[in-house]
């Protein structure tokens, strides 16, 4: 701790200053001051800091001395109230009282550059002329706008105002480092000519349905032809199926009446009439059952190949084609068709 020494009592000082004796009944606040001045010497000596920055507080706000200036910083760092005392150093500094000599400003430095080890800093850049403001208090006046200004690690607001904006950038301050703030000048956009707005683009007109190919597409392919070919074939074999199978039913069924006849087995008693005339009872229907379903395939596949001839598709049309379907039951057999012709 550095000891503060001091060899004029209070009321001497005051004389001296005053220039008169002290019966006088006029009020100096220099005077004032350095009687607090004093009860700070003597308590930072004794080691009491917090009551020698009281004093010394007092004596600066009541008469703003360097040397009590002096004296306060060196309390306020004994007391690790590191940015207080950076602040009344930068003070210091910009002093052009004779007190503050140029001694006096180089240990102020030194003790400045041992403080800003436990701080953090900033450096602001901002345009000419615009106030600044730290967590929302103006900028310090002792400070040039270009200087480092201390403050205590962690988060800051830092803030930029003119006459046009007022910009805020919230940062975090390391202790020992200097956080660079930039506040970059607003210029207004040019305003250049309207740019001209292109007229609405009409739609496209409709495409033209497709067309239709003219004439018989099927005999120019070789798939229509082969199965057309394929389906007629298939209706003539029902066809000639359906004869044979009739032709069989009625045979049976004549068979049956025979045995019905006057030289016949049931007439006559002869052999098993009843076990013969059942199974030609169902031989009959089984045939004419096989018959109808010949005569149906033939004429559904007779039916699907004219379709295909007369409505095969052109390689130049887009429309869908005719689907043919067979449809066949137990009694009952046809052809399904769909599509567009």
């Amino acid at each position: 701790m550095q000891r503060i020494r001091y060899s004029l009592t209070a009321a001497s000082l005051a004389c001296a200053l005053l220039g008169y004796a002290p019966s006088s009944h006029a009020a100096d606040p220099r005077a004032d001051a350095q009687v607090r001045q004093e009860e700070g010497i003597k308590r930072y000596n004794a080691g009491d800091m917090n009551g020698a920055l009281s004093a010394f507080t007092q004596a600066y706000a009541i008469y703003p001395s360097p040397k009590i200036l002096w004296n306060l910083i060196l309390t306020e760092l004994e007391l690790g109230r590191n940015l207080e005392a950076a602040r009344n150093i930068h003070v210091y500094l910009v002093s052009t009282d004779s007190a503050a000599t140029p001694q006096k400003k180089d240990a102020a430095r030194q003790k400045l550059e041992d403080a800003r080890k436990k701080l953090g800093s900033v450096k602001i850049e901002a345009p000419q002329g615009a106030r600044l403001f730290i967590d929302g208090k103006s900028f310090p006046t002792a400070y040039a706008a270009d200087d480092v200004v201390e403050l205590d690690g962690g988060g800051h607001t830092i803030a930029m105002e003119t006459a046009a904006q007022r910009k805020e950038r919230a940062v975090n301050v390391k202790v020992g480092e200097v956080t660079h703030v930039t506040f970059a000048e607003s210029t207004p956009e040019p305003v250049g000519p309207p740019v001209p707005v292109a007229p609405p683009v009409a739609p496209p007109p409709p495409e033209p349905p497709p067309e239709r190919s003219s004439g018989l597409a099927c005999p120019k392919s070789g798939a229509c032809l082969a199965t057309t070919i394929t389906l007629a074939a298939i209706g003539i074999a029902g066809g000639v199926g359906a004869v044979v199978f009739n032709s069989s039913a009625d045979s049976a069924k004549k068979d049956a009446d025979d045995l019905h006849g006057p030289n016949g087995a049931c007439t006559t008693g002869a052999g098993d009439c009843n076990s013969r005339l059942s199974t030609l009872k169902d031989d009959h229907s089984s045939r004419l059952t096989l018959s109808r379903i010949s005569l149906g395939v033939g004429a559904a596949s007779l039916i699907g190949a004219g379709i295909v001839f007369f409505a095969w598709p052109s390689k130049s049309t887009k429309e869908p084609s005719a689907r043919v379907t067979p449809l066949l039951s137990p009694n009952t057999a046809g052809m399904g068709i769909t599509g567009r012709f």
